[in-house]
């Protein structure tokens, strides 16, 4: 299975409850359309008075597509309806030009990661000369404590998989929480910070989403 997060940026003439309302609604029944998809995950940033619950990562769009195939994924989004009515739908509440993508594959999962809850992503960057091999050695070798109830490893395609594309990020953990209180707790804990020590060998700069996520597909 092909995984392909979509980042963008919302219109600047929207609220993000705005925007939020219209991905979910309209750009949702357009995109449930395309042919040969095998999810369509929207992970809606948790608002509190309007807001994100943490800074804001450089997109409000965070849009997780699978397919069979990358040769499944390149037919949807070459295909008419895609290039027509998805594309159209897109020029009205998305700024196109903060676009950006990662395309993956999963590469772990434990526990409960159905949709339910509150999923805490975390985008990485691999550090400098250092190889994609080892940010996957210390994602996957690494037990994860606290609270979650679920966890998900995402690894960027690299060299000929990859087929030419770049990816925004390297790798992403999604962690799975009960509720938003329990995600936040957790990027604060001790235990978190502990970990990420752990990781600073081989990242070097992340992005962090608190999201709910609104299965279409």
């Amino acid at each position: 299975m092909i995984t392909r997060f979509g980042f963008a940026p919302r219109k600047p003439d929207l609220t993000i409850a705005a925007f939020q309302e219209h991905w979910r609604t309209s750009h949702a029944r357009v995109v449930s359309q395309l042919a040969g998809l095998r999810r369509y995950w929207q992970n809606h940033a948790v608002l509190r008075d309007g807001e994100p619950l943490l800074p804001w990562p450089g997109f409000d769009a965070c849009a997780q597509i699978e397919a069979d195939t990358l040769v499944d994924l390149d037919r949807a989004f070459l295909s008419p309806h895609y290039q027509g009515p998805v594309r159209e739908d897109e020029r009205r509440f998305i700024d196109h030009t903060g676009f950006g993508m990662m395309l993956c594959e999963r590469a772990h999962a434990e526990g409960r990661v159905d949709g339910t809850g509150v999923r805490l992503l975390t985008f990485m960057r691999l550090a400098p000369m250092r190889p994609p091999a080892a940010l996957a050695d210390a994602l996957l070798g690494a037990p994860r404590a606290g609270l979650a109830q679920g966890r998900e490893v995402y690894l960027a395609l690299t060299g000929a998989a990859a087929a030419q594309r770049t990816s925004l990020f390297d790798a992403m953990e999604a962690l799975w929480f009960s509720s938003e209180d329990e995600a936040e707790r957790h990027v604060r804990s001790a235990k978190e910070r502990e970990y990420r020590t752990r990781l600073a060998d081989s990242v070097r700069g992340c992005e962090r989403l608190i999201a709910r996520v609104v299965a279409v597909i």
